[in-house]
């Protein structure tokens, strides 16, 4: 037979269940407190980065509706001149005179179709056009802020395999390929005049697998990731690179709300949060209770324990169990409002199932 395994050479009769001291416990808990304060106090405490002061100019992406037209017309309000760069010249002309006529500053526009973005046409646009806009006056190079807001989203919770070809590619052109194209044309820019700011918009849902948004969240993951590393290349170099990660913003296209609510927020305070927030952090959600949120599905509800334990904490926020719950239950909303969206799905599904030899 098998000898006996040797026996314990540190035998513990008494073996505490709880990998800390009491001592090291209230350490810790110390520890976390102290990060949250020092936390609050350079989000609400200290001066914010003054990008006005960087150039009397900002650049917004993807500005003719929701969040971006919000930072266009905050900007605006706080007298920054605006370069707005959408795909729609139609709604860019008609976002120039509304801002020019509420706040009295200078706006230039591009049309540019971030979606239908060929090599060719990239060329085109990043080595030609922009530069020359913004080499030319009234810009003359004065630009303060980048604002790296155009993005596509989901249409509907999916299954990956249901996203649609060009959907998917869409949204890795737009939310990925933009972000690095527009970051690479103005930080040589900024570089050189020792000054400006870059916000790239990210999502929450880029902080834990968001199952059912697996491309989009995703494609928010690769920003956050290229936001702080870009940041830290160009920190010597005087220039400020902030990620945003907000959740749900009422009336913006993912969440057409009427009414603000403490889950989804009007789009100005997620604005006037990231613009607290630029210069004191490399990542922010810019609300308090998206911050929140973050930190329950970030963390605790990707922890099976500690579902059971916040269970009861997240069901007045709107929220039940994980995060894969919380999807499976948006993409069950979505098959009753869409029925018809979701057999079309099906029935591509038995195609391609047929054209593998499946049925």
């Amino acid at each position: 037979p098998d000898p006996d395994p040797d026996p314990d050479p540190n035998p513990n009769p008494n073996p505490n269940p709880f990998p800390l001291s009491p001592t090291q416990g209230a350490m810790a808990s110390c520890y976390v407190a102290g990060q949250f304060l020092v936390r609050f106090y350079k989000q609400y405490l200290t001066p914010s980065y003054d990008f006005k002061a960087a150039g009397g100019w900002a650049i917004v992406t993807g500005c003719t509706g929701g969040l971006g037209q919000e930072y266009a017309h905050r900007l605006a309000k706080r007298g920054m001149n605006v370069l707005l760069i959408s795909r729609s010249e139609k709604k860019l002309k008609a976002l120039q005179a509304k801002l020019i006529e509420e706040y009295g500053v200078l706006v230039e526009y591009l049309a540019f179709d971030f979606a239908k973005c060929t090599a060719a046409n990239a060329k085109k646009f990043y080595g030609s056009t922009l530069p020359a806009k913004l080499a030319a006056a009234p810009i003359q190079g004065e630009v303060g802020l980048l604002v790296n807001n155009v993005g596509v989203g989901d249409e509907a919770p999916l299954f990956v395999e249901e996203l649609p070809l060009q959907d998917a590619d869409d949204m890795i052109k737009v939310n990925c390929g933009a972000t690095v194209q527009m970051s690479r044309a103005l930080l040589p820019l900024m570089s050189d005049r020792r000054k400006g700011a870059i916000i790239n918009v990210s999502s929450g849902s880029c902080a834990q697998p968001t199952a059912f948004l697996s491309t989009y969240s995703a494609t928010k993951s690769f920003i956050a990731q290229f936001s702080r590393s870009i940041g830290r290349e160009y920190a010597a170099l005087g220039v400020k690179v902030l990620c945003i990660n907000p959740y749900y913003i009422s009336g913006t296209g993912l969440y057409p709300a009427s009414k603000p609510s403490l889950n989804a927020p009007a789009a100005y305070r997620v604005v006037e949060g990231s613009f607290q927030a630029l210069g004191k952090h490399e990542i922010s959600h810019s609300y308090y209770f998206h911050a929140i949120i973050g930190c329950i599905t970030g963390g605790f509800m990707e922890d099976s324990v500690m579902q059971l334990i916040t269970a009861a904490l997240v069901k007045p926020m709107g929220l039940n169990g994980s995060m894969l719950m919380i999807q499976q239950s948006a993409r069950k909303r979505s098959e009753k409002k869409n029925p018809e969206l979701f057999a079309n799905l099906k029935a591509q599904r038995e195609e391609v199932l047929a054209k593998l030899g499946r049925r």
